[in-house]
Parts: C-alpha cells; sequence; structure tokens
C-alpha cells in the first residue's frame, strides 16, 4: 500500500455511501463505488512529496505558498497574518 491516507479517505466514503443507501438517500451507490476506488487506487498512488522551502532560514507563507522569513508576522507578497504553534 502505497498512500494509507487515501485508504482511510476510501473507508469514509464507503461508510457514508452506506449511510446514505440504508437511509434510502439518492447516490449512496456512487458514494461507495468511489470508496472503492479509491481504496484500489492507494495500491499504485504514491502520495504527493511534502512542499518545503530551499532555504532553511526560511518557511512558506500559508496562503500564497512562497518563502518568507521564520519570523514573519504577516507575509509580505500577500500580506496575510501568519499563524504558528510557538507564537501565542
Amino acid at each position: 500500500m502505497k498512500s494509507p491516507s487515501l485508504t482511510f479517505a476510501g473507508l469514509i466514503v464507503i461508510f457514508f455511501g452506506l449511510f446514505l443507501q440504508l437511509a434510502g438517500l439518492p447516490f449512496g451507490f456512487a458514494f461507495f463505488g468511489a470508496g472503492l476506488v479509491m481504496i484500489f487506487l492507494s495500491f499504485f498512488v504514491k502520495p504527493a512529496p511534502q512542499v518545503a522551502p530551499e532555504d532553511p532560514s526560511m518557511t512558506l507563507c500559508w496562503f500564497c505558498m512562497k518563502e518568507i522569513p521564520k519570523d514573519s508576522e504577516t507575509c509580505p507578497y500577500c500580506r496575510m497574518r501568519q499563524y504558528s504553534a510557538s507564537r501565542n
């Protein structure tokens, strides 16, 4: 299995499809089938590579994904505030 997260997501979609079928709502079969396809694909599809900045002293903006200094409160490109678990 190359992508366990895709398998987990497929299981959630299957259970949602079963719920829709048991509740008598339409398109439950489509969700069930999509979940099966997701689980099948999880054996062949690799997860996406982690995105990291080239310079270790930089970090990526949460919104525009450009490299910015690690201690930036806001991104100089998109002006969005940066949130970090280390900041209060």
